[in-house]
């Protein structure tokens, strides 16, 4: 899939080059036809899934003039975070469906891990997301020891996507020397994407799910996430 020339993109460079990629649901092959979003306030505690929150969706023929510039991902006050779920056209049953990107945010601040250097915990977490049967994809850094893990190739269907969270759970986990056990996927994320969505209105978006999981897009205190690695489930490291 050529992911390495992504190397040091923003997080809104590589949406728009996610249309590029060729990508399979249910064993059929699809394209992208439709990304969803969400603008949530900045508090100290981020929960995402409120009813205040504003979810909206641009589809793969308006995204490119949409995020020049990145305009729409900067806004004071404001953070932008893309769902997991899309909407697809299937290339050879000729329907439109959903499917959700895989994606996990790994937090190791404030660990043990904190002591690590870089490339030694990307390691790590390389070979933690080889038990989750992932074919590829792409590590970002959202700064302070933060990463986003985002699959590439194949999407998920919402059964697939409650395992793969629980997957996380499970083979996310870290053991120290000392016998100390860290979870590299963040709990209180995994729990925003199982707990259901409520004060939503039926008709705002009529492919929302009850259940996604979301990252981050917009910049942080100036930055945006950035791609750092690359995963390949066929290599060691």
């Amino acid at each position: 899939m050529g992911l390495e020339k992504l190397m040091g993109k923003t997080s809104v460079e590589v949406l728009s080059y996610l249309p590029e990629l060729e990508w399979k649901l249910n064993r059929d092959e699809v394209k992208l036809r439709k990304f969803y979003f969400v603008n949530y306030g900045i508090k100290k505690i981020i929960i995402p899934k409120r009813e205040q929150d504003e979810f909206f969706f641009l589809s793969v023929e308006e995204l490119p003039q949409k995020i020049e510039g990145n305009k729409i991902f900067v806004e004071k006050g404001k953070r932008i975070g893309i769902l997991s779920l899309v909407e697809v056209d299937s290339t050879q049953l000729k329907e439109v469906y959903q499917g959700h990107i895989p994606m996990i945010d790994i937090d190791t601040h404030n660990t043990s891990l904190d002591r690590f250097e870089e490339k030694d915990l990307l390691k790590i977490i390389k070979e933690k997301i080889g038990l989750l049967e992932i074919q590829q994809g792409l590590i970002l850094s959202s700064g302070n020891r933060n990463y986003h893990f985002v699959g590439m190739g194949n999407l998920l269907n919402e059964k697939e996507l409650l395992d793969f969270l629980g997957n996380c759970l499970v083979d996310l986990r870290y053991e120290t020397t000392q016998g100390e056990e860290i979870s590299l996927a963040h709990p209180a994320h995994i729990r925003h994407a199982l707990n259901p969505l409520r004060g939503l209105e039926e008709d705002r978006l009529n492919f929302l799910s009850s259940k996604f999981v979301t990252l981050r897009v917009s910049p942080k205190e100036g930055k945006y996430p950035k791609v750092i690695d690359v995963y390949e489930g066929d290599k060691k490291w």
